[in-house]
């Protein structure tokens, strides 16, 4: 995965203070109200008839989500389509509701961010 473009956050604490707060009120609540609460709701509908239709709309919505994150790299793609389906599943199994998603992206974004922070990644 290419994650050149976090290599500056290496013991910065301002600059991973800013991204994490980015994560929390920007990046997270936006990817999930577009990629879970839009998108899935959206290709359920136009699957209506179909008997697994939240199932596909849960993948389809995980091939955009890993799609967009192309700047990643081919493992970095395949990475977020897991994750996709994952909180495509919680949004599901939340009936609908962003909440536990939004939480979830946040502390997945924010333990990424820590580890790039410390030098993990």
């Amino acid at each position: 995965m290419d994650f050149s473009r976090f290599h500056g956050l290496r013991g910065d604490v301002h600059t991973t203070a800013m991204w994490i707060a980015g994560i929390w009120l920007l990046v997270g609540p936006t990817e999930e109200l577009i990629s879970r609460g839009f998108l899935i709701d959206q290709w359920s509908v136009a699957l209506k008839g179909l008997v697994r239709a939240p199932l596909f709309a849960v993948v389809a919505s995980a091939l955009t989500f890993g799609a967009v994150h192309f700047y990643e790299g081919t493992t970095g793609v395949i990475t977020n389509v897991i994750a996709a389906l994952w909180l495509g599943g919680l949004y599901l199994q939340q009936q609908r509701t962003l909440w536990a998603v939004i939480i979830a992206h946040g502390i997945v974004d924010t333990v990424a961010m820590l580890a790039f922070f410390y030098g993990w990644l």
